[in-house]
């Protein structure tokens, strides 16, 4: 039973992350081919980090959220379907392709950067609520 009740936060969680990632893209539209830099992708993926830092944080011991469940619905679903991956990678993929190799690489570094230093500051937040 509570492998099925995670399994069932984790897709809860999923479809509402996924919701959320597609109204993101409505609020920040971006016109393929390589018209701009993708925004939205890059929006999502810095704010899900910030979200997914944020929950763990408040997912240790003594946290609000300290439970397993809370972070298998918080992270694994809802940051899992809200962030974008996948759609970053095709986005890089696009531009290298349509020969913009410098647009590619200041995409590639304002995500990782970007992100990375979201989940930290999401991190000490959660922790320290």
């Amino acid at each position: 039973m509570s492998v099925t009740l995670n399994f069932i936060l984790v897709m809860i969680g999923s479809a509402l992350g996924g919701g959320a990632r597609y109204a993101a893209e409505l609020f920040f539209p971006y016109t393929p081919p390589n018209s701009s830099l993708p925004i939205a992708t890059l929006s999502v993926n810095v704010v899900g980090s910030l979200l997914a830092g944020m929950f763990i944080g408040l997912s240790l011991p003594g946290g609000p959220l300290y439970s397993t469940r809370g972070a298998l619905f918080l992270v694994t679903g809802f940051c899992g379907g809200f962030t974008t991956f996948s759609a970053f990678s095709l986005h890089t993929l696009a531009m290298l392709q349509e020969g913009e190799p410098y647009i590619a690489l200041v995409y590639i570094a304002l995500s990782v950067f970007l992100c990375v230093l979201a989940a930290g500051i999401g991190y000490l937040i959660g922790a320290e609520m």
